[in-house]
């Protein structure tokens, strides 16, 4: 039996204990009572998360958790007596096949599914404990909501009197524009010239802009094409040094084989110049023989 154990100081500490052990459902609750804990309860992504990891090690190995419908075919709720908030069944799954899967396990390292709670299964127990840290966290939170509570109706005060100040503001730049009307009309002729003499210049800009991607886009083809060119060349490059160095290899058989025909024929001329020595030697023994035999 192999144990992995997690703690986390947040505002709860969460003590996880991975057990590859298989065992039914409720073997697997009671194990974890006597560890001084639950099957563990997932009350979100981030918890989820954290017993992901822990699995990844075997994700196909079943893991049970501590969720159960037993009581309520459909209402699920964690062993811990707390409600299910959270889940992360997989695709049509709790689907209670035949009527009898009243228990969750994980899955695949991930997605939950509803099994036959007396089917043997790895399992994680979990302890949750308070956290004195999270009571002054939980403090300083609140004392850190009121501070911004007051800080934002200062600021709500502070946009009010801007707000006042430009509506003033306002007022008075519209009694000025009332005077200046017949200097605004020459501002807006202009201004109106300005901007389609603008749009013309962006018109050409954006032809340009054009120009250059496209420019750019055969750049780009260029580069690829001397890349494939190159690959080309060393492809090729190599072909004929493996050529060569066959021909080498061919050569240096032939050669071999050359030799060797050399020596045999060597061989051959010798035993050939043994033989006519041997006929000689035979011609001039009868020869002394026929003689003597005149004689």
């Amino acid at each position: 039996m192999k144990s992995y154990i997690c703690k986390r100081p947040i505002n709860i500490v969460h003590e996880y204990n991975f057990t590859h052990e298989r065992m039914s459902w409720s073997a697997a609750a009671e194990f974890c009572e006597n560890w001084g804990g639950a099957l563990a309860s997932v009350k979100n992504g981030e918890e989820m998360a954290k017993l992901r990891e822990m699995i990844k090690i075997d994700p196909l190995e079943p893991v049970w958790i501590g969720a159960t419908d037993a009581e309520e075919e459909g209402k699920w709720t964690w062993t811990d007596g707390t409600p299910m908030t959270y889940s992360n069944w997989h695709c049509h799954e709790p689907n209670n096949w035949e009527g009898n899967e009243d228990c969750a396990v994980i899955f695949e390292g991930d997605k939950w599914n509803d099994w036959i709670c007396d089917k043997p299964a790895a399992f994680i127990c979990e302890k949750r404990e308070s956290n004195a840290i999270a009571a002054q966290l939980a403090a300083e939170l609140e004392q850190a909501t009121a501070d911004a509570a007051e800080a934002e109706l200062l600021r709500i005060k502070a946009l009010e009197e801007k707000v006042a100040a430009a509506a003033e503001a306002r007022r008075l730049a519209e009694i000025k524009a009332e005077e200046e009307a017949s200097k605004k009309l020459i501002a807006d002729t202009k201004a109106a010239n300005a901007t389609t003499a603008r749009e013309a210049a962006d018109a050409e800009l954006a032809t340009a802009q054009a120009d250059k991607e496209s420019a750019q886009a055969d750049l780009t083809a260029a580069t690829q094409a001397r890349k494939d060119a190159e690959a080309d060349e060393l492809a090729a490059q190599n072909d004929a040094a493996d050529a060569r160095d066959a021909a080498g290899v061919a050569l240096a058989d032939a050669t071999t084989a050359e030799n060797q025909l050399v020596i045999e024929n060597g061989k051959r001329d010798s035993e050939v110049k043994k033989a006519e020595e041997a006929v000689a030697e035979r011609t001039t023994a009868e020869k002394k023989a026929n003689k003597a035999a005149e004689k």
